[in-house]
């Protein structure tokens, strides 16, 4: 999708990442091998869209959720609707 520059807006729930073995929220201690499935917390989809060439926020209020989308192109109502049933964070 960035590399043909299509116009999507992607919205990723929980993105700091769910399991772990231990059900911890702490991030692993240096150097800790994690199995290749495991989703850590923590994890920061943003940046890898950044890496591609996009544009990714890492969001955990409701308010600044819904401000983001509706700066970059989504219409109010949309953006008050998403952040609605889907409250970043809160």
């Amino acid at each position: 999708m960035i590399r043909y520059h299509l116009p999507v807006k992607m919205i990723v729930l929980n993105n700091g990442g769910i399991g772990g073995d231990s059900g911890s929220t702490e991030p692993p201690a240096p150097g800790e091998i994690q199995p290749p499935g495991n989703l850590t917390y923590g994890a920061r989809y943003d940046l890898m869209v950044e890496s591609l060439g996009g544009k990714g926020w890492y969001v955990r209020i409701l308010k600044i959720c819904a401000r983001r989308l509706m700066r970059h192109g989504t219409r109010r109502t949309d953006a008050n609707q998403c952040a609605a049933e889907y409250p970043c964070g809160t």
